[in-house]
């Protein structure tokens, strides 16, 4: 269970969020309530700030370990549920701690696209995120952060203080959709569809 801070800290960010960059969420009407893979898009620091700011559950976060040095700064992310992953090589203990929060019916913030995109634009989906999806067997929920790139994008060394920020909230992807592929086909299906629905969310402007 989350603690006060983790929701007192979420407040904080979602009024500050709907002040200075007038956010707006769509797709908030069938969220899924059960154990998820929630699948952003990946441009700016920001994006899991505003998807966290979007969610009525309390989520998960995963972050490269060396974000928790120093001790202080480790002891502030695990406060709000940011937990550290190795980057750049198989962390067995990590991805453990994610397939138990989703069996535990706990929702987990991973990007499919493993990195920030340097320009904005959506990158190529790794098949790390599917396969946990099928190992925990839970859905996919593909979510498009749109804004943050101009706010705090990569080589920027600041935000802007003022902006538009949107989150748009795709429907679930389910595992059962591609259980009659094998492991490797349903796994890179998996992850086209969810990297389909992004592209689609980011022409559209809206949930699909």
């Amino acid at each position: 269970m989350a603690s006060l801070w983790y929701h007192f800290a979420k407040n904080v960010m979602k009024y500050f969020f709907k002040i200075f960059y007038r956010h707006q969420t769509l797709g908030k009407k069938g969220l899924y309530r059960g154990g998820a893979i929630i699948a952003p898009n990946h441009v700016s620091h920001l994006d899991p700030i505003a998807v966290g700011a979007s969610w009525p559950r309390a989520l998960h976060y995963f972050a490269r370990d060396t974000l928790f040095d120093p001790p202080a700064r480790g002891k502030l992310l695990r406060s709000i549920q940011v937990h550290p992953i190795a980057r750049g090589e198989a962390d067995i203990g990590s991805m453990k701690k994610i397939l138990a929060y989703l069996k535990e019916g706990e929702q987990v913030v991973l990007f499919p696209e493993g990195t920030r995109s340097p320009n904005g634009e959506l990158q190529e989906g790794q098949m790390g995120v599917a396969m946990l999806a099928i190992r925990a067997d839970v859905p996919i929920i593909p979510v498009y952060v749109a804004g943050t790139y101009e706010i705090w994008g990569k080589g920027r060394k600041f935000p802007k203080l003022f902006g538009k920020v949107r989150t748009i909230i795709g429907n679930p992807i389910f595992p059962k959709e591609f259980a009659h592929l094998d492991k490797h086909q349903m796994r890179q299906a998996m992850i086209d569809a969810t990297m389909k629905a992004l592209h689609q969310m980011q022409k559209s402007g809206e949930p699909v």
